[in-house]
């Protein structure tokens, strides 16, 4: 719990953002580039860990550039299994946030593409399905159009669950299967507005 705190201070505070980059550095040992970016495994292990792994993408992108390097090297398992995880996918949701994050667009899309092949599993499962959707809103329209053809391919599926009623309906995958043109206009639009 005390690490947490130390890790939440600057983010709430708005600064001392390297003392404490440096302190969990040290604290977990983790002094060579490739010691950092293992850290996000280390971190992923327990529920402390995933609270302080939410964290560090609302630190700057120069100080937290080992922790998302690590967290892109999870394997397309390990980010399935967090994202189906109540606790851990709130730690994927903060690395896909667009708003009060510093992870690039760039490495936001990389785990956006990991999570396509798993699109309908996430879509049915509750926790699963917010992580799909702030995916769908953080990823480029290519990545978008393929979340919505693996929900079309798995429509019985998916519709079977309330939560996967509720993505294929946030989603529009019937006009995707419709009007494809009209829903890639449509939802081009809504990344347009959301980036001004």
């Amino acid at each position: 719990g005390i690490l947490f705190k130390i890790m939440e201070w600057p983010v709430r505070k708005g600064r001392a953002f390297d003392k404490t980059i440096a302190f969990l550095y040290e604290a977990f040992e983790a002094k060579t580039p490739d010691a950092k970016q293992a850290l996000v495994k280390r971190l992923q292990s327990t529920q402390m860990g995933l609270s302080i792994l939410a964290l560090l993408p609302s630190y700057p992108a120069d100080l937290n550039k080992y922790i998302v390097d690590g967290f892109l090297d999870l394997t397309d398992a390990d980010l399935l299994r967090m994202s189906v995880d109540r606790t851990a996918a709130h730690c994927v949701e903060a690395f896909l946030n667009t708003t009060h994050s510093t992870i690039s667009q760039k490495a936001r899309s990389k785990i956006c593409r990991k999570l396509v092949p798993s699109a309908a599993d996430l879509a049915v499962h509750p926790a699963g399905s917010f992580v799909l959707e702030r995916a769908f809103q953080a990823a480029p329209i290519d990545v978008k159009e393929a979340i919505a053809n693996q929900l079309a391919l798995a429509r019985k599926r998916v519709q079977e669950s309330r939560c996967g009623t509720i993505i294929m309906r946030k989603m529009a995958i019937e006009q995707y299967e419709r009007q494809r043109e009209e829903w890639r206009k449509s939802f081009l639009s809504v990344d347009k507005k959301r980036s001004i």
